[in-house]
């Protein structure tokens, strides 16, 4: 009974698709490539140059050089792109916007550079805009901080409570006499403290009817 050997390499390498296929060999042109750009580019963009693996284009820059490649210096205008967008475009945008940058090394130089990333979802994170400071200005001494809600879109009742105590705002004597006392939003308050304040409202109400027919 004939034994069947193992396939030959001309097989493997012939083979279309199979599990057993041979390793294609680097070519002169792509250590070219791996020698000229092994300094400027990260290994994942060296691969998409000659279309390879990540990790076999590590495997084979490293066995070519013997040495990790050195990153280029940071550019002006890397760096203006870093200050101008890390706040607040997504992780993917700002890798489009700087290829040949791995993430470990956007995230160090960011760490450098004391760089924040703003949270959307946390009102308070987000800085404030000279629109917005000027709204404050202008409406917040005569009027209690949840009416502010429908002109700052995407803050909450606290984070204008804090801002308006950054900027030094106070209420105004009409905001304490008078809209205090009759106008503003029962939204701002317990359901519980709102029935108390309905029924103080009606109280005050009677009494000052009484008053008028009976001077």
């Amino acid at each position: 009974m004939n034994q069947r050997l193992s396939p030959t390499p001309e097989e493997r390498a012939s083979s279309d698709g199979g599990a057993l296929t041979r390793k294609r060999r680097w070519t002169a042109e792509e250590d070219a490539i791996i020698i000229r750009y092994a300094g400027k580019l990260n290994d994942r963009s060296l691969a998409a140059l000659v279309g390879r693996t990540t990790a076999a284009t590590k495997d084979h820059r490293q066995a070519l050089l013997g040495t990790a490649p050195k990153a280029p210096g940071w550019s002006e205008q890397e760096l203006e792109i870093l200050r101008k967008w890390y706040t607040t475009a997504p992780p993917a945008e700002l890798r489009k916007m700087l290829p040949g940058r791995a993430p470990a090394s956007i995230h160090e130089k960011v760490r450098k550079l004391g760089l924040r990333r703003f949270k959307p979802s946390t009102s308070s994170a987000l800085p404030w805009s000279e629109d917005e400071s000027d709204v404050m200005r202008r409406l917040y001494p005569d009027n209690a901080a949840a009416l502010l809600l429908p002109h700052l879109p995407g803050r909450s009742q606290k984070a204008i409570e804090r801002r308006a105590t950054d900027m030094g705002l106070q209420h105004s004597e009409k905001f304490w006499t008078h809209h205090y006392a009759t106008r503003i939003s029962l939204g701002c308050y317990p359901p519980e403290l709102q029935e108390v304040i309905r029924l103080g409202r009606k109280l005050k109400k009677a009494i000052n009817d009484r008053e008028s027919q009976h001077p």
